[in-house]
């Protein structure tokens, strides 16, 4: 047993705020992890929302995401979850983590549970800080190809 690395999307991104929000504040909050355009964006209430990937959104798009991955990666492993698992989102096992920061002096709690597309090696860390907004930014902001890298997330798994 160990402390490993993963990559993955998310599946469902959670958030409780410590003082009411708005509709559109919640929604530039929220679109700065993920795409929301890619999600059931549902506002509990002031305090609360839920956003769940839309399952025609994986399954259009995760075998060509895999491929893009095994392309990058030059490891043909890499597409091991999906060619056990398929294009059915509830196939894949998911993991979750929370966090908790400050957006504009509001507190705001959030849960994320993703799909690990892949895991790799030991690491000695248990939580990174900057590695995940890192990756995020990156995968949002090039030219991926592929709508998916609008709600990628990395995590370790222990």
């Amino acid at each position: 047993m160990g402390t490993y690395y993963a990559l993955g999307v998310v599946k469902e991104l959670s958030c409780q705020s410590s003082k009411p929000i708005s509709i559109s504040e919640w929604e530039k909050i929220a679109n700065k992890k993920i795409d929301i355009s890619l999600f059931d964006f549902n506002i509990e209430n002031e305090n609360n929302i839920k956003c769940r990937l839309k399952d025609h959104i994986f399954k259009n798009n995760i075998e060509n995401f895999y491929l893009k991955l095994k392309e990058i990666t030059q490891y043909d492993y890499i597409t091991d979850y999906f060619d056990i698992r398929g294009t059915d989102i509830e196939n894949y096992k998911t993991q979750s983590f929370s966090k908790r920061h400050d957006e504009d002096n509001v507190q705001i709690w959030t849960k994320i549970e993703h799909i690990p597309l892949f895991i790799e090696g030991k690491v000695l860390a248990e939580e990174f800080s900057i590695e995940p907004a890192l990756i995020s930014w990156l995968f949002r902001n090039s030219n991926f190809g592929n709508v998916l890298a609008g709600c990628v997330v990395s995590s370790i798994i222990a």
